[in-house]
């Protein structure tokens, strides 16, 4: 696609064949690099924005399959950083674009930043898609977006609906799977710094909370 040709110029002519291993490496070898870290990427995705623009909405999705489908996982990351800034300015409902992403590709990379930078973003110009999607998500057999279900609130702050909040670890504390657990005592966590009561006594009443999910809950308490 045309509008991609200048980011993969970018991409190649700025890769670094020495590190890239090591960033595979740190995503267990599930995914290639280019090896370009954090804020060199942001670098380029700037130069590249300022060269081309954002993407229509309606052409998002079609971008989006694209760069999810390359190799590299710098594509990923470059997508998520041109879908945060498509729903700053445009208030369409991405929603199940966002449910596409979350399941393909699925590592918490890209899960940790679609559900809270994302989803709860949308949601929040979406209100009344947000039990329609995330109760369907923390019922779902899939654990990445069980574990949205349970993160996206996480910048909400004194937002955060916290019947949801509770429901929708409450459906999910049973489970053996670690990220489901972490996820249960990062929001936990991150609530408590708004309300400590609330998370010191969801705990407690709790017991059946894993032992993963309780000291991740009472980190910071």
């Amino acid at each position: 696609m045309e509008y991609l040709s200048y980011l993969n110029d970018l991409f190649e002519k700025n890769k670094n064949d020495d590190y890239a291993p090591k960033m595979s490496k740190y995503m267990r070898n599930q995914f290639q690099f280019y090896g370009i870290n954090s804020p060199q990427r942001t670098k380029i995705l700037q130069q590249f924005l300022q060269e081309n623009g954002l993407p229509k909405p309606e052409k998002l999705s079609e971008i989006l399959a694209i760069m999810w489908e390359k190799p590299q996982r710098e594509w990923q990351y470059a997508a998520l950083y041109i879908f945060q800034k498509i729903i700053k300015k445009s208030k369409n409902d991405f929603l199940e674009l966002a449910e596409s992403l979350i399941i393909q590709k699925s590592w918490w990379d890209t899960i940790d930043t679609i559900a809270p930078t994302i989803v709860g973003e949308i949601l929040l110009y979406l209100p009344e898609k947000k039990e329609e999607y995330t109760e369907k998500w923390a019922l779902s057999d899939n654990f990445w977006l069980k574990r949205t279900s349970i993160i996206f609130q996480l910048h909400y702050k004194s937002k955060t609906n916290t019947d949801l909040l509770e429901k929708y670890i409450l459906l999910n504390i049973e489970s053996k799977e670690f990220f489901i657990q972490k996820a249960i005592g990062w929001a936990l966590r991150q609530y408590a710094r708004i309300d400590k009561e609330f998370v010191k006594n969801f705990v407690k009443k709790n017991e059946n909370l894993s032992s993963l999910s309780k000291r991740e809950a009472l980190k910071h308490i």
